[in-house]
């Protein structure tokens, strides 16, 4: 019997397509830019269209936000890679956690707001809704049959 873990090419041919493509590496990758964007000081941080400097971007909240986002998306990219059915609440928490950052240091705008509506709606259907990404999270830690979403 072979209780290796399958490949990790195999694990990426099984997630859906636009988990596999789209969600995972944006999960992996915002990951590394938010939690590295908060605790080096390489770029120029603007709260309101106005520069402050590293210390206050972390004094006024922004910072720490920004950690908390990274580390949402580096969790919910493990749990997508591993299936934990988690991970999707976490991808949403970092997405709320992001509108919160957006409504303490932005104005946010009509358009805005709309683009986010639609865009949680249709990540709500992918989700929870769509066959193929409830089967992908649903198959066991073995890969064996699937168990109740």
């Amino acid at each position: 019997m072979n209780n290796a873990p399958p490949s990790a090419f195999f694990r990426f041919k099984e997630m859906p397509l636009l988990l596999r493509l789209v969600l995972f590496p944006y999960s992996l990758i915002g990951s590394i830019i938010f939690i590295g964007g908060s605790f080096i000081p390489i770029v120029e941080f603007e709260i309101e269209g106005k520069q402050v400097s590293w210390s206050e971007w972390w004094t006024s909240g922004a910072g720490p936000l920004f950690t908390i986002i990274g580390v949402l998306l580096g969790i919910s990219a493990i749990g997508f890679y591993r299936k934990k059915r988690l991970a999707r609440l976490t991808f949403f928490s970092a997405f709320a956690v992001a509108l919160l950052f957006v409504g303490a240091f932005e104005v946010p705008t009509l358009k805005g707001m709309i683009v986010i509506g639609v865009l949680s709606l249709l990540l709500g259907w992918y989700f929870f809704l769509k066959k193929s990404v409830r089967h992908y999270f649903a198959l066991d830690k073995k890969g064996g049959g699937s168990i109740s979403c």
